[in-house]
């Protein structure tokens, strides 16, 4: 099922807040587990990366008007358009996004 372009940078937003989490949970305790769970999801990023590149589709990061917000800035087809999101709204699907990352570790990890 191909996603249309706002289901496309919302689903990049999440992954790539959850790879910020992570990357900031390594930086605290680096284990090889948290690094291989931050490597999976950095592979689903390149391919989110990869279809909003094929769609000409530019997401830069702005600044939010206040502190419960993510601002974001979406470039396609020389239109330029500015969203916000809310943190929580998104964080219950970041925190499933890691769960499911590190099921997938795990899973590797026991086959070794």
């Amino acid at each position: 099922m191909a996603l249309t372009d706002d289901e496309l940078v919302i689903k990049y937003i999440k992954y790539a807040t959850a790879r910020n989490v992570m990357s900031r949970k390594i930086r605290v305790n680096g284990s090889d587990r948290m690094i291989q769970i931050s490597n999976m999801i950095g592979a689903d990023i390149h391919d989110l990366k990869k279809e909003l590149h094929y769609k000409n589709i530019t997401i830069v990061k702005a600044e939010a008007n206040a502190s419960i917000f993510y601002g974001y800035t979406v470039y396609k087809n020389g239109w330029r358009s500015e969203h916000q999101m809310m943190k929580s709204i998104i964080q219950t699907d970041v925190d499933q996004i890691i769960k499911e990352a590190a099921a997938a570790v795990d899973k590797k990890l026991k086959k070794k």
